[in-house]
């Protein structure tokens, strides 16, 4: 068996090395365990094959393949299927067969292995946490409580379908504009690197005098044809630090803000926020999830860093006493409908269905939103597109009224 060396981070920041005997470099990563962040994993004594390479690059999530949730959505739904005509093993096998990702194959032999040693299903899948979500595994460690483990993940799957389609509305009404900018800056581009220069290089000849904006966009095409390489590793190194700082807790609060407050799109992330806050807890509280739990796991599935800080908060709330209603009022990033609604569940003892009926109504909310917005971002889009042509065009033009000018 061969021996492989490792580099590895503690939780305190401190590098640690080490060399573990196992059969391949994903079992040595499986040995090292969660508690260290590992940097790299290498055989002693071998280089390492471009096989070796892609089994490191999967245990350090590099190359390793992404489930989606719709697969997950497909997942659950076809394991509760089979669930109601035979025993989880034999489910677990059926579904390895009608898997078509060979990842999850893999993915849910290990699983199926597990449960063959005793293990429950929620702690099998917990023994994959790059597949399966801290949400997912607790919506099914509850249907196993309650003995409705068919009930849990027919649930679970209609949710995941249910924020597949938002993820995708709220896509689709990014995408027109982000298409629209695009177009424009190469348009921009082609026009100042190939038509200004000879253009400019006319009128030079000619003994014609620029206008300042004409003088301000050849000088804008010269630099951008002259120096376009220190533009590109400018926008390069731009692109790398942002990421860079967008990866840390600042950063990510930071733009999780101020998504909330962008114009016309600001309204649609916090009514998404509200959609997912109000389903993912109506569903943990439907199969027998304590409150303070359910928003621990929502803690960590509701993916804006600005509501993980206030759920935080309303968690000691609760555990001071406070109602839930009282909780979410202090932070002020919820509507007056949003708590009216939730109190109401609260004093009927019914907050769980309540809760599904304000997903419901956020999810038509977005789609009005959505309605909306692509409604006014259309002639918006074309004013900058429009504006930023005629501005280059008549930049170009200027001269000409001059020049025809002088010959009258």
């Amino acid at each position: 068996m061969p021996n492989f060396k490792y580099r590895a981070i503690n939780t305190t920041g401190k590098k640690v090395e080490g060399i573990l005997e196992a059969e391949s470099s994903s079992q040595a990563a499986k040995m090292i365990g969660s508690d260290l962040s590992i940097i790299s994993i290498i055989p002693i004594g071998s280089r390492t094959t471009i096989s070796e390479g892609f089994k490191i690059g999967n245990s350090l999530n590099i190359f390793k393949p992404r489930v989606s949730l719709k697969d997950l959505s497909l997942y659950a739904r076809q394991l509760a299927v089979l669930l109601k005509a035979t025993p989880l093993i034999n489910a677990l096998s059926t579904l390895t067969n009608q898997l078509e990702s060979p990842y999850l194959k893999k993915i849910t032999r290990e699983v199926q292995a597990d449960v063959s040693k005793g293990l429950f299903l929620s702690v099998a899948l917990s023994r994959q946490k790059d597949v399966f979500s801290p949400f997912f595994i607790n919506v099914v460690k509850s249907g196993e409580a309650t003995g409705k483990l068919t009930d849990s993940l027919e649930r679970l799957s209609s949710f995941l379908e249910k924020d597949v389609k938002l993820r995708s509305k709220i896509k689709s009404a990014l995408t027109y504009p982000i298409i629209v900018v695009t177009a424009a800056l190469i348009m921009v581009v082609g026009l100042t690197t190939f038509v200004i220069p000879g253009f400019a290089a006319l009128l030079i000849e000619v003994g014609v005098d620029l206008p300042l904006p004409t003088q301000i966009v050849m000088t804008f095409s010269k630099a951008l044809t002259t120096y376009w390489y220190i533009a590109l590793a400018f926008i390069l190194v731009a692109l790398y630090l942002l990421r860079r700082y967008l990866k840390t807790e600042t950063g990510r609060k930071s733009k999780d803000r101020l998504m909330l407050k962008l114009f016309l799109v600001g309204p649609l992330f916090r009514k998404s926020v509200y959609s997912q806050f109000a389903r993912t807890l109506s569903l943990l509280l439907e199969g027998g999830t304590t409150l303070i739990d359910a928003l621990k796991v929502l803690q960590d599935v509701i993916g804006n860093a600005v509501y993980e800080d206030d759920i935080k908060n309303i968690r000691l709330e609760l555990e001071r006493g406070k109602t839930l209603k009282n909780a979410l009022s202090r932070s002020g990033l919820y509507p007056p409908l949003f708590l009216g609604l939730v109190g109401s569940g609260e004093e009927s003892g019914a907050l769980s269905e309540v809760l599904k009926k304000v997903a419901d109504f956020y999810d038509d909310e977005i789609e009005y939103t959505i309605a909306s917005i692509t409604a006014a971002i259309e002639p918006i889009m074309l004013i900058f597109l429009g504006g930023m042509i005629a501005f280059l065009v008549l930049t170009m033009f200027l001269p000409l009224f001059s020049l025809m000018g002088g010959l009258q």
